[in-house]
């Protein structure tokens, strides 16, 4: 949990200095893959608040099924010609922001007892 920060942080250098394209039929797929991942690290740091602790199998269980299922779900609707990874972002994107309201009170919480 403590190398997840400075993780993103390579990461964002990294891409600025090597300029990687990524072809158009493949950007919703990376978007979706991002938002999953996101919702995957939100969940996990919930987890380590809320129970004893950060569980690295369940982590990656649950990030490689959503990044599954999600990829799933973009390819039937490419192929029925419904535009489904619309579906997919704002579930994502309801989720990583309910996460982050949730988050709010656990740091808040967190804070307040360590301060006290």
């Amino acid at each position: 949990m403590i190398w997840t920060i400075p993780g993103l942080i390579l990461g964002m250098i990294l891409g600025m200095i090597f300029d990687i394209k990524i072809p158009e039929s493949l950007t919703v797929y990376i978007a979706v893959i991002i938002l999953s991942i996101i919702d995957a690290l939100l969940n996990s740091i919930i987890k380590e608040f809320k129970y004893t602790g950060f569980n690295l199998p369940t982590f990656f269980a649950g990030l490689i099924f959503n990044i599954i299922f999600s990829i799933i779900i973009i390819f039937l609707g490419e192929r029925l010609l419904i535009n489904l990874y619309l579906a997919l972002n704002f579930v994502f994107i309801y989720r990583i922001f309910k996460k982050a309201y949730i988050l709010q009170f656990y740091l808040v919480e967190y804070i307040s007892k360590k301060f006290k």
